[in-house]
């Protein structure tokens, strides 16, 4: 097991390379958690006008800043890579308790040599710590579900609570716990015991994050609470069939290993409720069927959801990467179960294949670790200049060309960060109304679809943009990108 373990340590140092080593570059960072963080850094409060999206991350990064005494993109990443090794861990966990040992090994390697999370455990985004919550609030609830003790309804309810603090989709656990008492009350006699142990999870779930969402409530509705797609976002939700079926329609995401693994252990999953002995390889006295409804209220709900409104990224589904993982895992190790010669497999072709798994997900993530290792003390200008050239050399042109402390309307939001120093707003704006009382405007390359999408391409932005009394233009970036002077430019 050193040898495994080894591999998968290197896998997650690369994922670490990435996240210390380069500054924010990734958009929905740059357009919300980082300027979040930087704004709680800066306030030593929370302003009222952080209402709705949670902000258990984004106060991550700002204690990061706080110990560091300014803000800093690199020790920042020290929160991503923890949560990324976290989400190693809590697999292997779940793995572990829930199936068996060599299923936990299986699901840290399928989950290693996965393309999405690889990418997405270096980008800063909250995909995947509020997939390590979920998964532990399902490995918490299944510990719940065997043993009946108060302390796991407790531990549930507490990590559910972090997870609502991490993303508003994690909303989607509460119905989840009900199933535990639900599934116990059909075993047990105990029904008030039951009964006040899921009061005991869900009062912690409210105590824990009911504050933060009640607040948004009052601030600013049910809008702010309740989770939905952008403007730009929501022209891409595809509801179709293959899109449901993510493994197979997404099959290049998830990675040529995880896929196919993940369709078996599925397939195989479904198996349990109705021929649950079909489950040779797990715990032999775990409840198959009683797992398998668990797996489906943390699976199912969060799946269809997704699939109706969010399917515009596969990326969201990282809350479940865990369960399917786990999932995949099992599914492997029931395969080695019916085909014994492999179990007979020499230990170096083993590693091999381990090595070849990491290495398949790690591949796009290694460019990090060999300028690391060529340029150690590469600027982070240098940095940008190459992994967001065209976004920093604008933001370096508007540096230059208006003073710091003027308002700036732009429709692109992953400038917000670097812009800091300016009353920034970003939106795709209808009327010159709109634009009252901001001195610039910036168009970017997703404006012209946007405004398609919603039938608004025929509006008075639009055609007043390069109108030297209304719009005049400043400085022409690219063929989509300029920027634009509210009001005629002053002699």
């Amino acid at each position: 097991m050193l040898w495994l373990t080894l591999i998968c340590a290197a896998g997650f140092m690369v994922i670490a390379v990435n996240t210390v080593s380069y500054p924010f570059y990734r958009y929905d960072v740059l357009a919300r958690f980082a300027p979040n963080a930087r704004l709680l850094f800066d306030s030593r409060s929370v302003p009222i006008t952080l209402i709705g999206y949670p902000l258990g991350v984004q106060m991550l990064y700002a204690f990061a800043f706080i110990a560091y005494g300014a803000v800093n993109d690199h020790l920042a990443g020290i929160v991503v890579a923890a949560f990324s090794a976290a989400m190693l861990l809590t697999t292997f966990a779940v793995g572990r308790v829930a199936f068996s040992r060599r299923t936990g090994w299986l699901a840290v390697l399928l989950l290693l040599s996965s393309l999405l999370f690889v990418d997405w455990s270096t980008s800063g985004y909250v995909d995947v710590p509020v997939g390590v919550y979920h998964g532990l609030t399902f490995l918490c609830a299944f510990i719940w579900l065997e043993s009946g003790e108060r302390r796991w309804a407790l531990c549930t309810g507490l990590m559910a609570g972090l997870a609502m603090w991490t993303k508003q989709s994690a909303l989607v656990l509460i119905p989840a716990l009900a199933v535990v008492p639900l599934l116990r009350m059909l075993s047990q006699r105990e029904m008030r015991l039951e009964i006040r142990n899921g009061m005991i999870a869900l009062g912690a779930v409210l105590i824990l994050a009911g504050p933060w969402y009640l607040r948004s409530m009052l601030l600013g509705g049910p809008a702010a609470v309740l989770p939905a797609p952008g403007a730009y976002d929501a022209q891409f939700i595809d509801r179709s069939l293959s899109t449901l079926i993510t493994f197979a329609s997404a099959s290049l995401e998830w990675g040529p290993w995880l896929s196919p693994a993940a369709i078996l252990g599925i397939v195989l999953w479904a198996t349990h409720f109705w021929k649950p002995v079909i489950d040779t390889t797990s715990h032999h006295p775990i409840d198959r069927r009683r797992r398998a409804w668990l797996l489906g209220a943390f699976i199912i709900p969060f799946h269809i959801i997704w699939w109706q409104g969010f399917s515009y990224q596969t990326r969201y589904l990282l809350a479940s990467a865990p369960l399917y993982a786990v999932l995949a895992g099992h599914g492997i190790d029931w395969l080695l179960g019916r085909l014994p010669a492999l179990l007979r497999t020499p230990n170096w072709a083993i590693l091999a294949a381990a090595g070849v798994m990491v290495f398949t997900g790690m591949s796009s993530r290694l460019g990090a670790v060999y300028h690391l290792a060529v340029h150690p003390l590469q600027s982070d200008d240098a940095k940008l200049s190459r992994l967001s050239e065209d976004s920093w050399s604008l933001v370096k042109h508007i540096r230059t060309m208006i003073e710091p402390g003027a308002s700036i309307y732009a429709m692109d939001g992953a400038l917000a960060y670097w812009l800091h120093k300016y009353h920034f707003k970003q939106g795709y704006p209808l009327t010159l109304a709109d634009l009252k009382g901001f001195d610039y405007f910036i168009t970017s390359a997703s404006g012209e679809s946007v405004y398609r999408f919603y039938n608004a391409l025929d509006n008075e932005v639009l055609g007043a943009l390069g109108n030297t009394e209304k719009l005049p233009e400043i400085y022409r970036h690219n063929e989509t990108v300029a920027v634009y002077h509210v009001g005629p430019v002053g002699p």
